[in-house]
């Protein structure tokens, strides 16, 4: 449970976030320390650990500040004596991978490990480093080869982080071959080949691909990943075949696939990577002694028992001798060791049997390739060692021995000396770098300007830098250079242009021209196409895109513009919001053909003008001749009566409350395409392709068949789509160096290859039902209300008006009720109290537009009619109760109203009121009256 939680559950009071986050870190420092006395205190207690533990390796890099005895923490690396005197007694395999710390301060934990005789986690070395780069990367791996082992043949396996392949690629750091050998984790690959090429079929094909033992399997599986897909193939093959497949390897890699020990342990150490920089080490210690405590005692019961090896080894060797057992020996060379086997279907009937494979005991080689891996007898082995009553001990590794598994865990940790016992530190003063601290940080830090670009904008030394208006080249950009109060950080305010730029000048040359043109496009940019929520600023970034007027259109601005929308309309949907930003024009001219909600009614003449003077964008263009989106013009339209949604919470408000009827689930009527230019004709093809939108931070997934009904479709159960959620959280905040081409470069591939992904659905244009699967489906899955659902009362303004013309409405269905069961004796002031009821509710309705919900709970005169011709007959019939519209949003509040003890009538299991008490009360006392 979380703190926020705990204290909730406990004493019934719920607190924020950041006073449970203040909480936690001040428990932390109460019990393990400060955070920035801890960089302090790390050197002594490496000392004092080192004196406990003599042998251990503590290496340190630091910098000095001035000529002071000060340094600042960079990185340290250590190992104990008995993780370096156990690993000469486990497989010559190490895993090595980084995970962030959480604490006050960034940092990253890098761990190296083995695995010992019983297939187990071994931990070799740590680091606590700045961040993973090509520096600490090859800094650790120098610290592991100079004073941890200098065992030969040793294999890496890891992912495919640059600075780890330049670390095992460096010229005479013990890491080369044939010294060591590098092999890819290939879990890490496969998932970098589903980011890359966005295909869950092709990642599984790699990975099946992979794991093949035998090299005809291998060449059978690669084949068809290439038919699947001919990039994807090339892709992991540059990567190196011999780096990921097992049956390429060379035997070194014993069978480990992929980082998972180094992983696991990264996880142990999940808790404590809150911990200050000290405890963490602290924690490392124990968990580690622990390990080697119960692990000794586990491989000393075993030795002591008889058994030769560990027990997750016995359990392997004493599967493939039960498989063994099943397969047909022919000897070819009984001195030479040449065995031809037969394999046939065992017990548990899992193979198909029947395969040959050559066994040759001399150079300890079997063709299913597993003996080699492993280093131990597969099951055609133990069938010739069976046949030819040979000991298969003997080629067994002795890494898996029992022997090797106690030896593994022999050596022993001592315990810590109180600190007082510890000796004097003689090292300079470490003290942790603040510009690593989380948090704001210092401005300077915050606004480190990136490096420059010569090649996107040559008088641009930063994003931030005003230098971009003062170039004196051709072609420049140069103009009236802003203000302070003009260019701020990496915006420019829009008033300055317009200020500035009112009008072309007279006998403007060429260089001018284009000056205007470019802010001409600024302006639009910033007003129509990547507007941000105040409207009144554009960011500089787009500038270098203008430089060449002639190549603008080698950049998709549509997929651009759209991929903007996406993400403001995500950001929009989160209930805290209040603004949103982003190509608004796009989502009105959708929702003009879409939703009924507001929707504007055109007004005016035919012809221009429209008004009189200088005319404004766009009002000067003609009915049936300009873009659909002069339609929400203010010259041209009003708003219907009684609307008066004008805000982002109004709207939310409006779509929680929709009907069925008001959404348009229709193909677009082929009038529409009759007012559109050629243009938009002009890259119909990507309609329909899935691919990334990319605007330089943001990328969002372009998915047609989530909305085939909008191509004249048959909408089916779309497949499962990962819109991958950390990229929502990317923004160009902190990154203004940043090189988006190369951080989206996966993305950027799958763009180029967009029309290899393109979605083509069935015509049908035939209305869906509410048990439709696709509506079923969507039900399930899907968010349907943007705002919280009730829990309470009454929430405003989340759905106010629908709110209250509900409750009107049973209002008004209450009292019709009431008048028509009363008896004739009744008062008739009670009577006209209850009409008066009615009548202001319905006028209520009527007012606000909603008098449709009248016509649902109306009683026709019918039915009074049959009433009392029932009561005529003396048979006691009681009129029928009106049926409620299936009308979900009704529903819905029907629920709410239960929840919130309202007197309104209850609703029973088919959905229709049940008859009122007064109702009841009135039919027995007619009844009673008859008697």
């Amino acid at each position: 449970m979380s703190v926020v939680e705990v204290i909730l559950d406990k004493f019934g009071y719920k607190i924020s976030y950041a006073k449970a986050w203040n909480a936690k870190q001040r428990a932390i420092g109460n019990i393990f320390g400060d955070w920035d006395a801890s960089y302090e205190m790390l050197p002594r207690f490496m000392q004092g650990l080192k004196e406990s533990n003599p042998g251990t390796v503590v290496q340190w890099s630091t910098t000095p500040i001035g000529n002071s005895n000060v340094h600042t923490f960079k990185r340290v690396f250590w190992a104990f004596k008995p993780c370096i005197e156990g690993f000469e007694h486990c497989r010559p395999v190490l895993t090595i991978d980084g995970t962030h710390l959480y604490g006050k301060f960034k940092g990253t934990i890098l761990t190296a490990m083995s695995i010992d005789a019983n297939n187990q986690i071994f931990t070799v070395a740590f680091a606590i480093v700045e961040s993973e780069n090509n520096e600490s990367w090859s800094w650790f791996m120098a610290c592991i080869r100079l004073f941890v082992t200098k065992r030969s043949g040793l294999c890496v396996i890891s992912d495919r982080h640059a600075g780890i392949m330049n670390a095992m690629s460096e010229v005479g750091s013990g890491w080369e071959e044939p010294h060591a050998f590098h092999r890819i984790c290939i879990r890490h690959l496969a998932s970098n080949v589903n980011t890359r090429y966005r295909n869950v079929k092709v990642k599984n094909m790699f990975g099946s691909t992979a794991m093949q033992f035998q090299e005809k399997k291998f060449d059978i599986g690669f084949a068809r990943l290439g038919e699947m897909d001919r990039d994807a193939q090339h892709y992991v093959a540059d990567v190196g075949i011999e780096k990921w497949s097992i049956c390429h390897d060379g035997s070194h890699r014993y069978g480990i696939l992929t980082t998972n020990l180094a992983e696991a342990f990264n996880n142990v150490l999940k808790g404590a990577r809150f911990l200050p920089i000290t405890a963490l080490v602290q924690c490392i210690f124990f968990r580690v002694n622990a390990y080697f405590v119960e692990r000794r005692e586990e491989a000393r019961k075993r030795l002591l028992q008889g058994q030769h090896y560990s027990s997750k080894i016995t359990h392997l060797l004493e599967e493939n001798c039960k498989k063994g057992a099943y397969h047909k020996v022919v000897s070819f060379d009984h001195v030479g060791g040449l065995y031809q086997v037969t394999t046939r279907r065992g017990s548990r009937n899992v193979s198909r049997g029947s395969h040959l494979h050559t066994v040759d005991l001399s150079k300890r080689t079997c063709t299913c390739n597993k003996f080699q891996t492993y280093k131990y007898p597969c099951s055609h082995v133990y069938a010739v060692c069976k046949k030819m009553k040979l000991n298969a001990s003997q080629f067994v590794e002795i890494s898996y021995t029992a022997g090797e598994h106690l030896a593994s865990y022999a050596s022993k940790f001592h315990p810590l000396k109180d600190e007082a016992y510890w000796g004097h530190y003689n090292g300079p003063r470490i003290v942790c770098d603040q510009g690593k601290r989380r948090g704001k940080g210092s401005m300077e830090y915050r606004l480190q300007p990136g490096p420059i670009n010569p090649e996107v904008l040559t008088q641009q030394e930063t994003h931030r830098s005003k230098a971009i208006w003062d170039e004196d080249d051709k072609g420049s950009l140069r103009c009236q250079t802003p203000g302070e109060e003009d260019l701020k950080g990496a915006s420019l305010r829009i008033g300055w242009l317009t200020e500035n730029f009112s009008g072309l000048p007279e006998q403007a040359n060429e260089q001018v021209l284009h000056q205007y043109v470019r802010v001409y496009l600024i302006i639009l940019m910033a007003t129509v196409m990547f507007p941000d929520k105040s409207g009144n600023d554009i960011q500089v970034v787009y500038l270098p895109l203008l430089r060449d007027l002639d190549a603008i259109d080698d950049f998709s601005w549509g997929s651009a513009v759209l991929a903007t929308l996406y993400r403001n309309l995500c950001r929009s949907s989160n209930m805290k919001a209040r603004d949103i930003g982003g190509p608004l024009i796009l989502l009105q001219l959708w929702a003009w053909e879409r939703i009924t909600i507001a929707r504007p009614i055109v007004t005016g003449p035919e012809n221009p003008p429209l008004i009189q003077g200088p005319y404004p964008l766009g009002s000067q263009h003609q009915l049936r001749v300009d873009s659909l989106g002069r339609r929400w013009l203010s010259v041209h339209r009003r708003r219907p009566q009684g609307t008066t949604i004008t805000t982002l919470l109004g709207y939310r408000d409006a779509l929680d409350n929709m009907r069925p009827d008001q959404f348009v689930w229709q193909p677009y009527p082929q009038a529409i395409f009759s007012f559109l230019p050629e243009a938009c004709y002009n890259d119909s093809g990507e309609w329909c392709v899935v691919s990334p939108m990319i605007c330089f931070d943001i990328v969002e997934w372009h998915l047609p068949n989530r909305v085939a009904r909008q191509f004249g479709w048959k909408q089916n159960i779309p497949e499962p789509a990962d819109t991958e959620p950390k990229l929502h959280k990317m923004d160009k905040r902190g990154a203004h160096s940043r090189n988006w081409a190369e951080y989206h470069s996966a993305y950027l591939a799958m763009w180029f290859r967009r029309y290899q992904f393109r979605f083509i659905g069935v015509e049908d244009n035939s209305d869906m039902g509410y048990n439709d699967p696709y509506m079923v489906w969507y039900r399930d899955r899907t968010r349907r209300f943007i705002s919280p659902t009730f829990q309470q009362a009454y929430q405003a303004p989340l759905g106010a008006t629908a709110y209250l013309a509900h409750g009107f409405a049973e209002v008004h269905r209450t009292c019709n009720t009431e008048i028509q069961a009363m008896p004739q004796e009744v008062p008739p002031h009670y009577r006209n109290i209850m009409s008066n009821i009615r009548d202001n509710t319905s006028q209520y309705l009527e007012h606000v537009g909603y008098s449709h919900l009248l016509q649902q709970f109306h009683q026709p005169t019918q039915e009074t009619q049959v009433e009392e011709q029932h009561e005529e007959r003396g048979d006691g019939s009681t009129m029928q109760e009106s049926t409620a519209e299936d009308d979900e949003t009704l529903q819905v509040f029907r629920r709410r109203s239960r929840r919130t003890n309202t007197s309104m009538s209850p609703i029973n299991e088919q959905g229709t009121p049940e008859p009122s008490k007064a109702k009841k009360i009135w039919s027995r006392l007619r009844g009673k009256k008859k008697t």
